[in-house]
């Protein structure tokens, strides 16, 4: 008998300790990019992958811009974020690597 037990990781965790995290990482992702021409901040809840490339539908984005580690052997199994937006975003992909 095989038995799955799924647990929302986020039943244990106070909504109001979520919503202040949450708010302060928008407020550092904000600074970082104050005074930059052109950059907007956006944060997206979500499979990271997905939701970036949703977001990027919906703004009819010309391009995203995706940070990337130097790949290790169970990126080329599994794909990583960057690699997943690279074979499936509806837009022009741009790859930051971080050597």
């Amino acid at each position: 008998m095989f038995t799955k037990h799924l647990v929302d990781p986020y039943a244990f965790l106070d909504e109001d300790v979520v919503a202040k995290a949450y708010a302060a990482a928008e407020d550092r992702l904000a600074e970082r990019v104050a005074g930059e021409e052109g950059v907007q901040a956006k944060m997206l809840k979500g499979h990271s992958a997905q939701a970036i490339m949703d977001y990027a539908k919906d703004i009819d984005a010309d391009l995203v811009i995706v940070g990337s580690h130097k790949p290790g052997l169970s990126d080329y199994f599994l794909g990583s974020t960057a690699s997943r937006i690279v074979r499936h975003a509806c837009c022009n992909v741009h790859v930051l690597r971080h050597l």
